[in-house]
């Protein structure tokens, strides 16, 4: 429309004719009517997609209250957020909407106790909590790095510790990796992830507790997304089946190997293998 607008402007310059000079003007002054109107109802969209959040220090608590509707993945349309921005033209304040779309990986860090905030235990049960343990002989270990970090020289640090060549020899196959999730998901729909999983029932079995405990469900979910993860992960080794009706569409086949990496990642007692 601005085009429309940069060559009726031009074009109206040019007529001599006075009548189509008065007709081009009131043209002119629909389309940037037309142009602004336009403009207030423009919303910005951010593709959330395959992205990754990475929160280095300890948030505060307000931006879990507002992220958790985003990152509950609990709807499939786009969310919409409004917030008042100023011009950078006329320096006037306004209201501007931004949608978002997808669902982010969010990797959050922090070393307080935040039992008490009122979103801990909605965190607890919505978020993968990793304790790291700090047992003597990874604080003597971390200690021999750490003088090593400051105390070698560059040539030093990659022969005892990693080399250069190792970082980048990594990076190659994460980038890699997730090129193929990337591939792998785009037939499906949102939440469909793509694997075969023929022991489920087992899985449920296996959790125990008391049948009246909420938190059982949420273990399973939380086995169910290790398992599909750690299955596509491995999909250069793994069955799968192809959905003939759509290109490109495929299953990957979970095998037991998969189950028990899952159990060792998240520290449980491997019950379900000697029940499947």
């Amino acid at each position: 429309m601005e085009i429309e607008i940069e060559e009726l402007t031009a074009e109206k310059e040019k007529e001599q004719d006075k009548d189509k000079r008065r007709e081009l003007i009131d043209e002119l002054k629909d389309r940037k009517i037309e142009l602004a109107d336009t403009k207030k109802r423009i919303q910005k969209l951010i593709m959330l997609d395959n992205k990754i959040i990475l929160l280095m220090d300890t948030a505060q608590d307000s931006l879990y209250s507002a992220l958790m509707s985003l990152i509950s993945q609990d709807i499939q349309r786009d969310q919409k957020y409004k917030f008042v921005e100023q011009s950078g033209h006329s320096g006037k304040f306004g209201t501007t909407t931004n949608r978002l779309r997808g669902i982010p990986a969010l990797f959050t860090t922090q070393v307080i106790d935040d039992t008490r905030q009122a979103r801990h235990h909605e965190k607890n049960r919505r978020f993968v909590h990793v304790n790291p343990d700090t047992s003597i002989r990874k604080i003597d270990s971390a200690m021999r790095l750490i003088g090593q970090k400051y105390g070698l020289l560059p040539e030093e640090y990659d022969e005892d510790v990693v080399s250069s060549a190792d970082e980048e020899r990594a990076k190659k196959i994460v980038d890699r990796l997730v090129k193929k999730l990337i591939h792998h998901s785009k037939p499906f729909k949102p939440k469909e992830s793509g694997i075969k999983i023929a022991f489920t029932k087992a899985i449920k079995n296996g959790i125990g507790g008391d049948p009246n405990d909420v938190w059982r469900m949420t273990v399973m979910d939380r086995v169910m997304r290790y398992l599909t993860t750690i299955t596509t992960i491995n999909m250069d080794s793994r069955p799968k089946l192809i959905d003939t009706e759509t290109e490109g569409k495929f299953f990957f086949i979970t095998t037991f190997e998969d189950l028990r990496e899952t159990l060792q990642l998240m520290g449980l007692v491997p019950v379900l293998l000697d029940r499947t």
